[in-house]
């Protein structure tokens, strides 16, 4: 008989459960306020570079100096809506630990890390 498992109190199931794609919307919902933040700030200090760099977290492709800030403004406000989960999944920790793109926002009322279910790394 197979052992049940469970990550963060979820039944992980194959397919995924509406359980546990609930719970990746909701970390991702996390994830995504968090990139409007950066994107805002970014956008207010006319941070070519930085908005640049969250575009890239988004959508894994950057911009040439040749374009605006309002440019890349508009296009990352977008592409964080479309983002999907899998790629934040692959992406975040990269973006928090190596770029400090990002603050590491990813933790329960009792300051555990949590995250996605169901991805393996």
């Amino acid at each position: 008989m197979k052992k049940e498992n469970f990550k963060y109190g979820i039944k992980i199931t194959k397919p995924h459960s509406a359980e546990m794609y609930d719970w990746n919307d909701n970390i991702a919902n996390i994830m995504k306020q968090e990139i409007k933040h950066q994107i805002e700030k970014a956008y207010i200090n006319e941070d070519f570079k930085h908005l640049n760099e969250l575009i890239e977290l988004c959508a894994g492709i950057q911009y040439s100096e040749g374009h605006s800030i309002e440019e890349l403004y508009s296009e990352v406000k977008e592409l964080v809506e479309n983002v999907p989960n899998y790629w934040l999944n692959q992406e975040w920790d990269w973006a928090v630990n190596q770029l400090a793109l990002v603050r590491d926002v990813l933790f329960d009322s009792k300051g555990r890390r949590i995250g996605f279910v169901g991805f393996n790394k």
